[in-house]
């Protein structure tokens, strides 16, 4: 090739990488800021003392009515206990009879021999 197609070739491919990334860089460029109406946020006022007030007798409410819910809560659980100690009692004594029998049964049962031995000395 001669010395002018090869600067020809190297000047057309310069333009080409250094084109692409003009035009990259163009348009990744940040818009320019508009200016636009803005409306002003209000203030949040300060809670005033009957707010506060309401607030507190809310919360005292609310803490009286959890106080009655847990009372009713304890009796209920009381009553629930004591219905349920009879089943579980018939339950435990009934589970203590079966392992009791299961117990004697397995003790009838003849003594298993001892266990081979390997004769390689290996024990598995």
């Amino acid at each position: 090739m001669s010395t002018n197609k090869t600067f020809a070739a190297a000047t057309i491919a310069a333009a080409l990488v250094l084109g692409t990334g003009v035009v990259a860089m163009a348009a990744d460029a940040t818009p320019t800021p508009t200016t636009s109406a803005s409306t002003a946020a209000t203030p949040t006022p300060a809670p005033t003392l009957t707010d506060k007030q309401a607030a507190r007798q809310a919360k005292q409410a609310a803490l009286a009515k959890f106080k009655a819910d847990m009372a009713a809560w304890q009796v209920q659980k009381t009553a629930y206990d004591a219905a349920a100690k009879p089943i579980l009692d018939a339950y435990k004594a009934a589970l203590a009879t079966a392992k009791a029998t299961k117990d004697a049964a397995l003790a009838k049962l003849p003594a298993l021999p001892p266990r081979p031995v390997n004769p390689n000395g290996h024990n598995d």
